[in-house]
Parts: C-alpha cells; structure tokens; sequence
C-alpha cells in the first residue's frame, strides 16, 4: 500500500513538473513572438485586433463589480480610464486592456487569471473602511466578488 502511493505521489510530481514546464515554454514562446513579455497596451487606447495582451474581465460570481483599463495603484487608476459595471455573468467590452476590479469596503475579490486562467490572486477588503484596486494580469481573468472573506 506504502510503495502504491509513494508512486502516485511520484506520479502527480512529474505530472505537476510537465505543467510548469509548458507553462514557462508558453511564456518563452510569447516572448520571441511579441518581443516583450505581454506588456499592457497603451493608457486609454482601444486594443488593435484584440491581441492576448487585452484581456476581458467575466464575472463569474454573484455580485456585480467595476471594472478598469489603466490601473496605477490600489487606489488610483489612470485619469479617463475606461471603467465599465459589469453584471453577473457577462463580461467587460472587447477592444480594451482591463486590468482593474474595483473591491469595495465589506468586500472580496479572487480572480483566476494568467494565460489559462488557472493563477489565483485576490484582495480583501472585509472589515476594511475602504475599498481598493485590485489589478488584474494583461491575460484578462474570471472573477469571482463576495459580501464575505474568501
């Protein structure tokens, strides 16, 4: 039984390896590609041909959220950034670099994001008196907004 799972362990290791190892050749290859590592487009400009540096925000949970092009910091973005509610179950417009979520006081915010929207980030303002900006990677993400710690 010992020697059974010390295999499956083995197993899962390697697998998690061959993972990573794609991941990184994806990233490499998005590199010689575009010649930067997905750099955001431009403050306020519309995305050409909506290239992987544009990503859209969905929202995947139950609460409405803000969304923002032009992030600076937690608690500014860029003066005449795009900012966009966006309503359970749709999404933010195509065409833009979203890159913000707004997190209001009382609220958390976890977003899965990355090229396969499979890295987990989140901000959480439960108890908080003030909201901030949680910024979102150049891949877009699915977003996930709660009246409650997550």
């Amino acid at each position: 039984m010992k020697r059974v799972m010390k295999m499956e362990m083995q197993r899962r290791i390697i697998a998690s390896h061959t993972v990573k190892s794609v991941l990184a050749g994806l990233v490499l290859a998005a590199v010689v590609t575009f010649g930067v590592p997905l750099a955001a487009n431009a403050a306020g400009e519309p995305c050409a041909e909506n290239p992987p540096s544009c990503g859209y925000l969905r929202n995947s949970g139950g609460y409405s959220f803000q969304a923002s092009t032009d992030y600076v910091n937690t608690t500014t973005v860029a003066t005449g950034a795009k900012k966009q509610t966006v309503a359970p179950g749709s999404r933010t417009s195509v065409g833009w670099d979203w890159d913000a979520v707004w997190v209001p006081a009382g609220r958390c915010v976890k977003t899965y994001g990355g090229a396969f929207w499979n890295i987990e980030t989140k901000t959480n303002r439960v108890g908080q008196v003030s909201g901030r900006w949680h910024k979102v990677d150049n891949w877009g993400a699915s977003v996930y907004m709660y009246a409650a710690n997550c």
